[in-house]
């Protein structure tokens, strides 16, 4: 049996070799430049959604969406992989809703932009995450909390955990946001309609009622 490994939206260019894993699904990538597609035998690649400057082997899977072009980077010779305002990379990618994509890209700007997402690392346009942070707190005496989970809107997918200090921190779309917050030996704690600007810090701290004398 293998294991399908899945690699999206990143790159891959100039190297001896483009993947190193076994059975893969690559969806919203750039791979190009490479001396060579695979260091070790690979079971039947899936390719989805990526831009490409090489012709799929006989064993790949072609998942539809693949380009081959140029991916029209900002200036890749020295190391800017942003994409160009007509790069074929923007608004090409796979599956926009999927909940294993983070909500920010590189830049951590916002991952999905216009609806739908770009291939590659950088999503061009896109405006930046706003920061929401702070404590994790008792309430009968203000001291830190460590470790505690925190989620937005109760999702899921978007969940942290406070540090040693009781610190944490999101970063979010510009939106209006709930958090709630569970610990062992605390009753839940909640803040509701947190709001949240693009590129700006929201500060707000969170309280526990600890369960124990």
């Amino acid at each position: 049996m293998h294991t399908t490994e899945q690699f999206t939206n990143n790159i891959c260019i100039n190297n001896e070799f483009a993947l190193l894993m076994g059975r893969s699904l690559i969806e919203n990538c750039i791979i190009i430049g490479n001396e060579h597609l695979y260091e070790h035998d690979v079971y039947y690649p899936t390719f989805r959604n990526c831009i490409l400057d090489f012709e799929l082997p006989p064993e790949a899977i072609d998942g539809g969406g693949n380009l081959w072009a140029d991916p029209l980077f900002a200036d890749a010779e020295n190391g800017d992989f942003h994409l160009q305002p007509n790069s074929p990379a923007i608004d090409a990618g796979f599956d926009t809703t999927a909940s294993y994509y983070p909500p920010f890209d590189m830049d951590y700007h916002e991952r999905v932009f216009n609806d739908i997402i770009d291939i590659g690392v950088f999503e061009y346009g896109a405006p930046p995450l706003g920061t929401l942070r702070g404590y994790t707190l008792t309430t009968q005496n203000g001291e830190p909390v460590d470790y505690v989970l925190l989620k937005i809107n109760e999702q899921d997918g978007w969940f942290e955990f406070s540090d040693s200090s009781g610190y944490y921190e999101f970063k979010l779309p510009a939106g209006t946001y709930d958090l709630y917050a569970e610990r062992v030996f605390y009753d839940d704690g909640a803040e509701y309609g947190i709001e949240i600007e693009a590129g700006e810090i929201t500060e707000q701290d969170i309280e526990l009622l600890s369960q124990v004398s």
